[in-house]
């Protein structure tokens, strides 16, 4: 009667199953347009961090890095308004105009 449910599902998947094709588990050659969002206040992944990691895939592909000031991880909740620049001007135009944003609405201790 109190059996979990969840065994079954990870067994019997409600989903289709669909064959491996000749990309499954590769990595791709090159990376399409990214955009990283990085809160300088990010207890997850400090900046210095974020931009190895940016630097790393530029290799592969046109990277553009904003950096959020005093915006901690999530930066769509902490600062929506830099968040909906950046990304409006990178889906609009490729790139993203301002370097770093900051309208962190996140206030330790509040």
């Amino acid at each position: 009667m109190f059996a979990s449910s969840l065994p079954g599902l990870l067994v019997n998947p409600g989903l289709p199953l669909y064959a491996k094709d000749a990309f499954f588990g590769s990595e791709p050659k090159t990376l399409p347009r990214t955009l990283v969002l990085q809160g300088t206040l990010d207890p997850k992944t400090p900046l210095e961090g974020a931009e190895a990691h940016v630097a790393l895939l530029r290799t592969d592909g046109p990277v553009s890095l904003v950096p959020v000031s005093e915006s901690p991880h999530f930066v769509l909740m902490t600062s929506p308004e830099c968040f909906e620049q950046a990304t409006r001007s990178f889906v609009a135009g490729g790139t993203v105009r301002a370097s770093s944003c900051s309208t962190a609405r996140f206030r330790p201790g509040f």
